[in-house]
């Protein structure tokens, strides 16, 4: 390597730091304009987040680059001085040749000699296939860009919620046109994703890769702001469904927005999943769970079904055994999270069926659904255990919520596995926990007194930025 090309990256890792305390920056701006629920201010602050992810993002890709072309120099270089070493072992002329010219010193051993290069080189090829520098920069890149659409999709459908509030507060539109308009979204993530899955089945090369990766990524962050805008029109007909005392239509249109932000978390994922494989395919090695990405994919099959519970409805459930394994949908009451005396961290939640007007507690283990955005008027769809007798539950009886095996369920289908290597910066399943809900308005701060104010975009204040 060059002095010029040192320099050079010496530069740019002096840059990290300044590069982190720019994104920190931005993090606890759209932090601050969610608490304070200034939701166009939010978007701003969003947009700057995605922008100084692009260039932390361009800068990681850069120092990869580096990285590639110097590990390749040196995978040269000891593919040489294997070959020079072979020679030399054959025959004695050669051997004591180089003794004579790389050593100083008459009683160095030509093995000492070759034994002391070819650690060096083993050095300089662990150095510049390392991840750690790189790394550490590229994550906070991808926090900032996954960060910056998080703070996209809870603005737009936060403005939205409250411009179809003051102009339409019967709006024109159905739970069918929901499923419609989130099915198309879902089929065209899914083609996206497939075609990263099938460079990567045909061992396609990592420039290819790569552009299928930043491609989807790049759809994601035109596409997704809008979808979640959509999504609050329909939050407007569920209100007005459930304020005329239909509760079984609000109920289905609360399954299709259940779905909906389903898909959404999805595509939030995809987003930071996708930015992450295509840094690795710049670097000169891959991390395991990268590299089981690529050489998997042409064993896996792309989709794959997660555990599904049997349909009950909540009036159902005092006549169900204990342990059945159900799925139940309704709408939250009540959220929160507590730690047991045995210290245990569980969040409760009261779900309430409209068409029945029965409730019941649900609880998950190990995860602070609050956090995440599971609040007050959130639609939910959740797998999970019967259990008649439990201290999980204020009342001793409810629904405790099915834990995932992601990993295994991972290793079965290429599409869990790729979501999953997204949960470093947004994870699809929470806590591993079999629970889907939808976007949710965050506010009022004025509210019915004894009732939590909805808080859907929690996620956005409480997510840690990215999990090492």
């Amino acid at each position: 390597m060059s002095d010029v090309e040192a320099t050079a990256g010496l530069r740019k890792r002096s840059e990290v730091p300044a590069m982190i305390s720019e994104i920190g920056g931005a993090f606890v701006d759209l932090a601050a304009a969610a608490r304070e629920m200034d939701w166009e201010t939010c978007e701003a602050s969003a947009a700057r987040t995605l922008g100084v992810g692009y260039g932390a993002y361009r800068a990681a890709m850069a120092r990869a680059a580096d990285s590639n072309r110097a590990f390749g120099q040196v995978s040269q270089s000891k593919a040489l001085f294997d070959d020079l070493m072979e020679g030399a072992e054959r025959d004695s002329d050669t051997r004591s040749a180089l003794t004579e010219a790389l050593s100083s010193d008459a009683s160095d051993s030509f093995e000492a000699i070759r034994d002391e290069l070819q650690a060096a080189l083993e050095a300089a090829a662990a150095v510049t296939s390392g991840h750690s520098g790189n790394h550490r920069a590229g994550y906070w890149a991808i926090a900032a860009l996954a960060r910056g659409l998080l703070g996209l999709v809870h603005s737009n459908f936060n403005r939205g919620y409250l411009r179809a509030s003051a102009t339409d507060p019967q709006p024109a539109v159905s739970a069918r046109g929901l499923r419609a308009e989130a099915s198309a979204y879902a089929a065209q993530l899914s083609d996206l994703m497939c075609g990263v899955y099938a460079a990567a089945a045909r061992r396609q090369p990592s420039d290819t890769i790569s552009t299928a990766c930043l491609g989807l990524a790049a759809w994601i962050e035109q596409t997704l702001p809008r979808f979640a805008a959509l999504q609050a029109v329909y939050w407007r007909l569920i209100e007005a469904l459930l304020g005329a005392g239909k509760g079984t239509e609000a109920e289905q249109a609360g399954i299709e927005a259940v779905a909906a932000g389903g898909i959404t978390r999805d595509a939030l994922t995809a987003h930071a999943a996708a930015y992450s494989l295509a840094l690795e395919l710049a670097a000169p090695t891959q991390l395991p769970e990268s590299r089981n990405l690529l050489t998997r994919a042409v064993a896996l099959p792309f989709s794959g079904k997660l555990p599904d519970g049997k349909n009950t409805e909540i009036a159902q459930l005092p006549t169900a055994p204990d342990g059945e394994f159900v799925e139940i949908r309704g709408f939250v009451e009540s959220s929160r999270a507590l730690r047991l005396s045995d210290g245990k961290l569980v969040s409760r939640l009261t779900v309430h069926d409209p068409s029945s007007e029965q409730r019941t507690e649900v609880a998950a283990i190990f995860a602070h659904l609050p956090h995440a955005g599971v609040t007050r008027g959130s639609c939910c769809r959740i797998h999970g255990f019967v259990r008649t007798a439990s201290n999980l539950f204020e009342s001793g009886a409810g629904v405790e919520v099915d834990k995932l095996a992601l990993a295994v369920l991972g290793k079965k289908s290429w599409r869990i596995a790729f979501l999953r290597s997204g949960r470093r910066w947004y994870p699809r399943w929470r806590s591993g926990t079999s629970i889907d809900w939808s976007l949710t308005p965050h506010g009022p701060r004025d509210q019915s007194p004894g009732k939590q104010p909805p808080r859907g975009a929690n996620e956005l204040i409480f997510l840690p930025y990215f999990r090492r």
